[in-house]
């Protein structure tokens, strides 16, 4: 993938202006880097944000780009904005996600055991699979802490009412950050840590097709 995405792209010297806001038309959007003195520039993680017919895959409204410098173009001279959160157009893709969004954050770790308090201080009965530990609560909301599908070690827990899961902090890397919300009808614990489990392998493959793991 990271060669298809980077024989895309294609990174000049000279005729960049500074970006002020996110252009009307782009095909990939960079989460930039940031120097040893603090200042934002390009050559961060970058998404691919359209789909195979070229529509544009993210909603507009809940992107927002970064005022960045000397920025790239692709291989279409359509200018790649340094953005700080995208949100995908989930009536698009076929995941059974009602919002997925991806942010840069300053402490991704901090960020996601934080999210994970209530589920370790929670004191219900634990119901454990491959990749799952799930706990339900008396009031019908359950929490599931799950491998993480991008294979690191930071802590992922996910919270289920009776109507709707909600992943709050899904580490790609130590400053990237997914969360997502997406309709949930089972009703035991165990079926709950199956369906997030192939939940976060539909998400997996999707993003395969739109970034670098």
């Amino acid at each position: 993938m990271r060669t298809k995405i980077l024989s895309l792209l294609f990174m000049c010297c000279a005729g960049f202006a500074s970006a002020q806001a996110c252009p009307d038309r782009y095909r990939f959007v960079d989460f930039g880097l940031e120097t040893n003195d603090g200042a934002l520039i390009r050559g961060g993680t970058i998404f691919r944000a359209f789909l195979p017919d070229n529509t544009p895959l993210l909603l507009t409204e809940q992107t927002s780009c970064e005022d960045v410098q000397y920025l790239a173009k692709d291989g279409r001279q359509l200018t790649v904005p340094v953005v700080s959160t995208i949100s995908v157009n989930t009536a698009l893709i076929d995941i059974g996600f009602d919002t997925l969004r991806l942010s840069k954050v300053n402490n991704v770790d901090a960020r996601a055991n934080e999210n994970a308090q209530k589920h370790h201080q929670s004191s219900a009965t634990a119901t454990r699979g491959d990749t799952f530990l799930c706990k339900q609560g008396e009031d019908q909301t359950s929490s599931c802490q799950m491998l993480s599908p991008f294979g690191n070690n930071i802590t992922l827990v996910i919270y289920c009412d009776q109507s709707h899961c909600n992943m709050p902090a899904l580490a790609f890397n130590e400053t990237l950050m997914f969360d997502a919300t997406w309709p949930h009808d089972t009703s035991t614990s165990e079926t709950l840590g199956q369906d997030i489990s192939a939940k976060l392998v539909l998400l997996h493959d999707f993003l395969t097709q739109h970034m670098d793991f």
